[in-house]
């Protein structure tokens, strides 16, 4: 977060609102911190699910949310997208 003036590329921030190891507070001023500088990340936080993604349940649901991913880095990439496909902006 003190060397967001060096984050110049798109951004996509996950992270799980129960993760113990990293506090979503983090996330959160970066996201803030990046809005305030006019390059707002992506942002998708994952309700209930922890850090390591210990349950299969958890892993199982950030896996069908790849759609979102594969989306952000066309945009980053300028590739084509896969027919299906929305943007992860707004998230």
């Amino acid at each position: 977060m003190y060397q967001v003036d060096r984050l110049t590329r798109p951004l996509l921030i996950i992270h799980g609102t129960a993760d113990a190891r990293v506090a979503l507070e983090h996330s959160l001023r970066l996201r803030t911190v990046l809005v305030a500088a006019g390059r707002a990340p992506q942002w998708l936080p994952l309700f209930g699910l922890d850090h390591a993604l210990s349950k299969e349940s958890d892993r199982i649901a950030v896996y069908t949310l790849s759609t979102l991913s594969d989306a952000f880095l066309a945009d980053c990439l300028d590739l084509p997208r896969a027919s299906g496909t929305g943007a992860a902006s707004g998230l």
